[in-house]
């Protein structure tokens, strides 16, 4: 047993060893990345001033079904806000008079992100105006 334990004993180093110089290379370098990681994001967030989401809806074809017309649209977030229970609205309009109104709220839009989803109308949209657009968010 004692000639075991002075085998083990032998593979490991003495209590005390000296830390090689690339240990203490790595170690400053991977101090030093998370420290500029750290001042990054802290000079980001005091210094970014709050821009809002940059929202457009765009019409992306319709579709008959047994309940009426589905409208379908996608809804792109160019902003470098994240916008969440966005209403979307869409009306059906000939002149000046609208025909028919549908609105959907979209739970989350991420910043430079889309949704697609769809409005449900009574009455066939083609040969009418279709508006589509974004009425309102929140901020997360």
């Amino acid at each position: 047993q004692k000639q075991n334990r002075q085998r083990e004993d032998a593979h490991q180093p003495p209590p005390g060893a000296a830390t090689s110089k690339w240990e203490w290379v790595s170690a400053g370098l991977g101090l030093v990345l998370v420290l500029g990681t750290v001042g990054y994001i802290g000079y980001n967030a005091l210094t970014s001033q709050p821009f809002p989401p940059v929202v457009t809806v765009e019409h992306a074809g319709t579709v008959p079904t047994s309940g009426g017309y589905v409208v379908k649209f996608r809804a792109r977030n160019s902003g470098p806000s994240t916008a969440s229970g966005l209403a979307i609205s869409g009306e059906l309009v000939e002149g000046s008079t609208v025909v028919e109104k549908s609105e959907v709220v979209l739970d989350y839009l991420p910043s430079h992100g889309e949704q697609q989803g769809g409005l449900i109308f009574q009455t066939d949209p083609a040969g009418l105006d279709l508006r589509l657009e974004a009425k309102g968010y929140l901020d997360p």
